[in-house]
């Protein structure tokens, strides 16, 4: 019997220059959104938290989603966007490196 799922053979893979996008909003309320925007939050600047997060989380991708493959980032940055006319931030995920597997879950992670 053929299991449901499996770890991807990367072995064959040719090393590249891997590079990959993902961004996402995240909706708060009115007051919240002051509060992120003038960096007036009591625990602090949850913009450069977020940023730091995420660099963390993209680093840390293989640990936390299974199956995944251990990959040595070249770059990854994390960049915030405010959009005042919705209460939101818009979160960007750019990582970067030379190597096999794919990039797409150390995007999603960041």
């Amino acid at each position: 019997m053929k299991p449901s799922f499996q770890m991807i053979d990367v072995g064959n893979k040719p090393i590249k220059h891997r590079i990959a996008v993902a961004s996402g909003e995240i909706v708060v309320g009115a007051e919240a959104f002051a509060l992120i925007r003038d960096r007036k939050l009591p625990k602090g600047d949850v913009l450069m938290l977020a940023e730091i997060a995420g660099i963390q989380g993209a680093k840390k991708a293989y640990e936390m989603i299974p199956l995944c493959h251990p990959m040595g980032l070249d770059m990854v940055r994390v960049f915030t966007e405010l959009l005042p006319e919705v209460n939101a931030l818009r979160v960007f995920a750019w990582p970067r490196c030379m190597q096999k597997p794919a990039l797409r879950w150390r995007c999603w992670r960041g």
